[in-house]
Formats: C-alpha cells, sequence, structure tokens
C-alpha cells in the first residue's frame, strides 16, 4: 500500500514506506517529548509506529499537583500510515529539527487538552548505536537523537488553564528494535534461580539506568549509561555542548560517573552528582535536584502499561483510555482501580549546576533487582 512518502526519492529497500525489511515483531518508530517548569509541572508526549503489528500508538501525560493525568491511544496504522498522530494526539514538524507543534483535542474522555509548541535550543545528537545480545538472539539493536528546547503554549486540566511560557524542554527520537515492545518478548532460556528479568529483558541480574539531559546557559548535553546490579558498564555514550561568544562546540564522554542520593527506603532518587570525562580532556561535575515526585510511565503504556496490561506497540484496533493516578508518595503509585504499585519506569524533572551556573533537566534514574552499589535489593514494579 502506497503512502505520501512514496513520492521521495528516500527508499531504502524495495518496499512501500509502510513495510519494513526488518521481521522482528517489535520494529518501532517512536518520538518522545517532556517538559516542565520549575514549580514541578510536567509532561511527557509520544508517538510510535510498529510496522509489524499494524498499529500506531500515543501517549499524552500531565502531572500536577501530586496527580497525573494520563492519556493512552492506539489505532491501526493501516490505512492511514501518512497520519502523524492517533486519537486526539497529533504533531506537526513545522521546521525539521528545529521546531515541532503538539496538539491534545479536547475530548468528552478526557480532562485533559493541550497546545504545544517545541523550539530547539540545541543541534540534535545522534546517539552511539545501541544493539545487545542475549543467548546470541538479537535483544536490541536501535538509533536515537537527541535535542533539548523550550516549550510554549497551554495545557488545559478540567476549567483551569496552565499557561506553558519558556518551560524547558527535551525531546528523543528512535527507531529500531527495543524489548519489551510488541506484547511479548522472545525467550531464549528458562529463568534462572532468584533472578527477575521480565522487567526490563536485559539479561542481568540487577539492572541501573542515569540518564541526564540538562541545559545551562554555558554547557548543555545528554548523558545515559545503564548498568548491571554489580556495576558493570553495558552501555555508556553522551554528548556535550559548549556555548561560547555564539559558537556551538560538541564532544562526546569517556566516562560518566554518578554519586546518587535516594528517599529513604525507596528507589526514587534525589539527585546527586554526575562527573564526566569529555573527549578531550574536560572534567565536568554536574549535581542534580530532582524535583519529586517523577512522573510514571506506566500511564503512558511503558511498563505493562494499558488496561490489559501487555504494553506499547500491541494491535488493539481503535482504543482510547484515559485514567488518573495518585502519585503524590515518592514511590508508591495508587491506580484507578485502588492498587498501589511500586513502578520501576519512573523519570524525573530537575534542576542542574554546573560550575556555578543553573539550570534545567529531565532525569531518568530506573532500576530493577538487587544495585548493591546503592544497597537496593529486590524487584519492585507492581509489589505493593
Amino acid at each position: 500500500m502506497l503512502c505520501h512518502l512514496d513520492e521521495t526519492l528516500l527508499h531504502q529497500a524495495p518496499l512501500t514506506f509502510n513495510q519494513t525489511p526488518a521481521s522482528d515483531h517489535r520494529f518501532f518508530d517512536r518520538v518522545w517529548f517532556g517538559g516542565h517548569s520549575a514549580e514541578n509541572m510536567h509532561f511527557v508526549f509520544g508517538l510510535a509506529v510498529y510496522k509489524n503489528t499494524n498499529t500506531m500508538d500515543g501517549f499524552f501525560l500531565f502531572l500536577k499537583d501530586g496527580r497525573q493525568h494520563n492519556l493512552r491511544v492506539s489505532r491501526p496504522l493501516l490505512p492511514d500510515a501518512g497520519r502523524t498522530g492517533a486519537g486526539p494526539l497529533e504533531m506537526e514538524i513545522v521546521k525539521p529539527f528545529e521546531t515541532i507543534r503538539l496538539s491534545v483535542a479536547k475530548i468528552p474522555e478526557l480532562d485533559v487538552a493541550a497546545e504545544l509548541l517545541f523550539s530547539a535550543a540545541t543541534a540534535v545528537s545522534l546517539e552511539a548505536p545501541h544493539q545487545t545480545r542475549v543467548d546470541n538472539r538479537l535483544m536490541q539493536d536501535y538509533l536515537r537523537f537527541d535535542q533539548m528546547g523550550r516549550f510554549n503554549g497551554w495545557i488545559r486540566v478540567g476549567d483551569q488553564r496552565v499557561d506553558v511560557s519558556d518551560w524547558y524542554g527535551a525531546r528523543d527520537h528512535s527507531w529500531g528494535v527495543r524489548p519489551g515492545m510488541g506484547g511479548y518478548e522472545p525467550a531464549t532460556s528458562l529463568p534462572r534461580a532468584g533472578e527477575n528479568t521480565s522487567d526490563v529483558g536485559n539479561g542481568q541480574v540487577g539492572f541501573l539506568v542515569v540518564a541526564l539531559w540538562f541545559d545551562t546557559p554555558s554547557k548543555a548535553g545528554y548523558l545515559m549509561q545503564t548498568e548491571n546490579g554489580a556495576g558493570q558498564i553495558l552501555y555508556s555514550h553522551g554528548r556535550i555542548i559548549r556555548r561560547a561568544a555564539g559558537a556551538h562546540d560538541e564532544t562526546t564522554t569517556t566516562s560518566i560517573t554518578h554519586d546518587l542520593q535516594f528517599v529513604e527506603g525507596t528507589r526514587t532518587s534525589t539527585g546527586g552528582v554526575i562527573t564526566v570525562l569529555t573527549a578531550d580532556g574536560e572534567r565536568i561535575e554536574i549535581k542534580v535536584e530532582a524535583l519529586i515526585a517523577p512522573i510514571c510511565y506506566k500511564g503512558s503504556g511503558y511498563d505493562h502499561g494499558y488496561r490489559d496490561e501487555r504494553g506499547l506497540g500491541v494491535h488493539r484496533g481503535t482504543l482510547l483510555e484515559a485514567d488518573v493516578y495518585d502519585i503524590s508518595h515518592p514511590e508508591k503509585v495508587v491506580l484507578p482501580d485502588g492498587r498501589v504499585i511500586r513502578p520501576w519506569h519512573r523519570e524525573a524533572g530537575a534542576i542542574v549546576y554546573v560550575a556555578g551556573e543553573k539550570g534545567m533537566a529531565h532525569f531518568p534514574c530506573i532500576s530493577s533487582g538487587p544495585i548493591a552499589r546503592y544497597a537496593l535489593y529486590g524487584s519492585i514494579t507492581n509489589e505493593k
């Protein structure tokens, strides 16, 4: 089936743009946007295509005053593959890599609406490839680029309008194969005693992600490091952008280390210090102060989300789900059905300090299983 992209000269396989040569059901192509104010109002917006499950899904989450308003949508990709939207969610690329418009239309099922304009503050940065094999199976193989910016517009909750004026923003765009997409993860071995990898699909005992998108007047950047519970680094990549007299200088990182603090008795990080070494020898210390509470990604469909708890990328026909979570506790989340869970995928807005300069940041600190260094033990997903 043809779509408008088939008029371009950008084909990379003898297929229409509605198809992919990858046969893995987890193949995806997703955009993610996040923005927040210093007052800890926080939103995230996402849209994704899964060609091999004939699905497009998306989400909009808005956190304010300890309540998280969630919208999850899904639709068949075909025959309307050319539309960059699902349900009330729409994305318009006004100018590639510079200006993007996001909208959430008001509908009866949802008490939230939004019009948001993302304006780039940095150039896009391409991450190093993410590729991992478990028992010889290609568990993940994807690319992602990142960008910092600012948001302007408005968000409405019920009869209350929130003006979004120069809010900190970040975005990414990733595509390829990732674990946990499309409803199930292929099994290549039987579970080992004491090991729980169902939440992250990483094939390791214990898993920690420390990431940071940050922006200050002189420096900005993106950092990501994943480790197993024993501290072995599984992936590490970062880019630092320097601004001086109008110039834009970018370098990669050669080392990322962290010294984090957590709310006592929880896995919720309050921040800490992240130190990087750059390829040209600079040492940069970043003090991070997380804005609590962190947003709960189960509301978006991650972390076994949707009411069927099958997660992202599942073909559900045309579906819209809207609900509200109580996230006033630093770690526990109260779902609409009364269940109290401790979801593993939380991401916080943050304030950062770099060489005395104050800035804003997006701060995912995600863990599952035992993390010896920080005395974090046990799996937390969906536990009371």
